[in-house]
């Protein structure tokens, strides 16, 4: 996994002083965010089992495995493909009613 810069000013001492970050303070992905965040639901016994997360998060092996071991019941193993293929109109019945009446 490549490093954005946000992880680079992260560990850049002098930008971390300049920014006044505590030392005690590092820098997180989403993806470990998002993990966090799951691991202190299960901890604090929230009800529920279900993950949904967006493509970010499927493009992430380290997150996919982890919320495969912890709900392995609800885990579908499939990851939707986003990539679009055509123009998309909302109500496409309404376009097509009106293609009929203009002719």
């Amino acid at each position: 996994m490549s490093r954005s810069p946000c992880w680079e000013c992260a560990n850049d001492p002098s930008r971390r002083r300049e920014a006044q970050i505590p030392d005690g303070i590092q820098f997180k992905s989403k993806v470990d965010l998002a993990l966090d965040a799951i691991e202190r639901a299960a901890a604090d016994n929230v009800p529920g089992q279900l993950v949904l997360a967006d493509a970010v998060y499927g493009r992430s092996a380290k997150f996919r495995d982890t919320v495969r071991r912890k709900t392995p019941l609800r885990w579908t193993g499939q990851t939707r493909n986003w990539t679009p293929v055509g123009p998309v109109t909302l109500n496409p019945h309404t376009h097509e009613a009106q293609a009929l009446t203009r002719m």
